[in-house]
């Protein structure tokens, strides 16, 4: 039997009682099922081969959770039998169903829960698909490891009866399934291929801050985290506000998730203002106008309320992993900030050290699977200075500088300029997969905004810095 074979009604038969050691009761993640059928649901009218595949990545017995199943059964029915299915079809399906088993169409649950899947809108547009793929390799990973330790069971009784036969098939497919492995399986190379050849480089979030985009080839790498080390008081939050807002208003189906670590949600939308002024072209808002309430400053939120709508979400403190990745897979995120790494919160871990490096990892995980650009913000280590080497930068942890797709560390120069602003130097001390290029910014502290340091000549574009003659 394969590593991935299905548990029978023998198998579950043999399970001990809830409680025990062999009890698999709690290995049910009725959320990844339910988000699973909600993207499969969603992309079924409309790409029918890509519902296909879908509907293939695991089979309906390791939906477990009530109803979805029997659910699942009438989507992979539907999808062998019609050449375009939709979610009509479904349904009727799911009635004959209910005829057959001599269950009340109205009162039928599996129709009351196909209606919820519908409703349900964990998966919208271009992301259904990816959104319900990921559901499906939690869903198979879980039945693997209910399937491993129910196969350990039957390992268990077999010796107490004290007879060998079977045992020997037990242990091989026990192998099996231990060689599988955790997480969301493997590739081939030719499927590596296929997705790299799919993507002329790697995909990008536009920032509209453009010295950061052009020295980034496009902007902050999407599956990657892009970190951001600095001193108190050298705008690190400032910088994470105006690339976000920037984002959102580059790209009009962009979705953004900002997570708070002790900034309100009304301290983040006074900086957000004075952002937000600059990129609109307003007159410029100080922290100063958007406290005291200003007409300009509520006339550029207005707008921007306009603009981004619901596309931005705000995880207020406490923070955690795990909030953060919750609401990306409730809105689709593709841009995430967390700010900043050293107050998200953990209970793993023995040190606080251990805990930082953990989060550092999630949420690499959480770019990476979430398909999503990540800015980690991160207070300075001390003693960080320009000849510091990857791994001593960020402080408290050594694991953020490693994870990193980009790492730039602030340099501040001490100077004001005669126009209030200073000049901070973004040193670029890591890029995966990109030229090391620093990036030379202006920051007014007053607008907590950023600006290049050195304005590009409109007259002569060929000129411009950073553009070949």
């Amino acid at each position: 039997m394969p590593a991935n074979a299905l548990i029978t009604k023998d198998s579950r038969q043999r399970q001990p009682r809830s409680g025990d050691a062999f009890d698999v009761s709690g290995l049910v993640d009725a959320d990844a099922e339910r988000r699973y059928l909600a993207g499969l649901l969603d992309v079924l009218n409309e790409q029918p081969l890509e519902a296909r595949e879908l509907a293939s990545l695991v089979e309906s017995p390791m939906l477990v959770a009530d109803g979805t199943g029997e659910v699942h059964a009438a989507i992979r029915e539907v999808v062998a039998a019609e050449q375009r299915p939709t979610r009509m079809d479904v349904l009727v399906a799911i009635k004959r169903r209910a005829a057959v088993a001599g269950r009340d169409e109205l009162s039928d649950p599996t129709r009351h829960l196909f209606l919820e899947l519908l409703e349900d809108k964990l998966a919208t547009g271009w992301q259904a698909a990816r959104l319900s793929r990921q559901a499906a390799a939690d869903v198979a990973d879980l039945h693997r490891r209910r399937r491993g330790i129910l196969l350990a069971a039957d390992y268990v009784i077999g010796l107490r009866h004290g007879g060998s036969d079977g045992v020997s098939q037990v242990v091989a497919e026990m192998q099996a399934v231990r060689l599988e492995g955790p997480g969301r399986g493997v590739v081939t190379f030719a499927e590596a291929v296929d997705e790299w050849s799919r993507h002329e480089r790697v995909p990008t979030v536009r920032t509209l801050l453009e010295p950061f985009d052009r020295a980034t080839e496009g902007g902050l790498p999407i599956g990657g985290l892009t970190t951001l080390v600095a001193p108190p008081a050298a705008g690190k939050s400032a910088l994470a506000v105006q690339l976000v807002v920037g984002a959102l208003l580059a790209d009009a189906d962009l979705r953004a998730c900002y997570g708070l670590g002790e900034m309100d949600p009304q301290s983040l939308a006074r900086r957000m203002a004075c952002v937000g002024a600059s990129l609109l072209g307003h007159p410029a808002v100080t922290m100063a106008d958007a406290g005291r309430r200003s007409p300009q400053a509520r006339a550029t939120l207005g707008e921007l309320v306009e603009s981004l709508g619901n596309r931005l979400s705000i995880v207020q403190p406490p923070l955690t992993v795990e909030r953060l990745d919750e609401q990306v897979q409730r809105t689709g995120a593709r841009f995430v900030v967390c700010d900043y790494l050293q107050l998200v919160e953990s209970a793993s871990g023995e040190s606080r050290v251990e805990q930082l490096d953990g989060i550092v990892g999630r949420l690499r995980n959480l770019a990476i699977q979430r398909q999503a650009a990540v800015v980690l913000i991160s207070s300075m280590a001390k003693a960080t200075g320009e000849g510091s080497r990857i791994g001593q930068f960020a402080r408290g942890t050594g694991e953020a500088d490693y994870a990193s797709e980009l790492l730039y560390l602030a340099a501040v120069d001490e100077h004001e300029g005669e126009d209030g602003t200073r000049g901070i130097v973004w040193h670029c001390k890591k890029a995966r997969n990109l030229p090391q290029v620093d990036v030379e910014l202006r920051f007014d502290a007053a607008c907590q905004t950023f600006s290049g340091a050195v304005e590009p000549i409109p007259d002569f574009p060929p000129f411009e810095p950073g553009r070949p003659w």
